[in-house]
């Protein structure tokens, strides 16, 4: 598990390009997973084909990760110019799982898609999907600015640079929807 299916630094430098994806399909534990599957399953517009499903939630996962690890890099790269340290530091880094890239780059092509729609928050309380969609980017947005090392609710740390990599897949394959470019998009 934690070879094949934890995406880091590290791992990346030693070969093993794959946890780019497989991390995607492991989670810290039963709530985790639950909670990514939960918000994917009640994000999805069923107009769609199940293939922009898995090209969301790969390409999503994908971006999410590269953003993350960029994001890791870049922090190591310029807070340590010991070559030596910054080497340790990035066999260091922590590693990162979970659907979290994916699942908002569904939530973020489905609110383009259906702005005027509402969400309910919580199961309850009704929001517009475009208000909602706004106010879970600008968390992710200072999140990330405040720094990933912060731990979320559940203990674990939240990858919020990750959320914004996979929430950019979204936005840029609704723009490629709207413009006709992708085929498989409809039934």
């Amino acid at each position: 598990m934690a070879k094949h299916f934890l995406v880091s630094l590290q791992h990346i430098r030693a070969g093993y390009i794959q946890t780019l994806v497989t991390s995607c399909f492991s989670h810290k534990d039963v709530m985790h997973l639950l909670a990514n599957m939960f918000t994917l399953y009640f994000f999805w517009n069923r107009g769609f084909s199940g293939k922009l499903v898995y090209f969301l939630y790969i390409c999503g996962g994908l971006a999410g990760n590269l953003a993350s690890l960029a994001e890791e890099y870049y922090r190591i790269a310029s807070s340590i110019k010991n070559p030596w340290a910054r080497d340790v530091a990035i066999r260091r880094s922590p590693p990162a799982l979970g659907a979290s890239g994916s699942v908002n780059a569904s939530v973020i092509f489905n609110i383009l898609v259906s702005p005027q729609s509402t969400v309910l928050l919580y199961g309850i309380v009704p929001v517009p999907a475009l208000l909602f969609g706004g106010l879970w980017i600008y968390y992710d947005i200072a999140g990330a600015m405040g720094g990933q090392q912060s731990p979320g609710p559940s203990g674990h740390f939240i990858g919020y640079t990750a959320h914004l990599g996979g929430a950019t897949t979204g936005a840029l394959t609704y723009l490629a929807y709207r413009r006709g470019l992708l085929r498989f998009v409809t039934r």
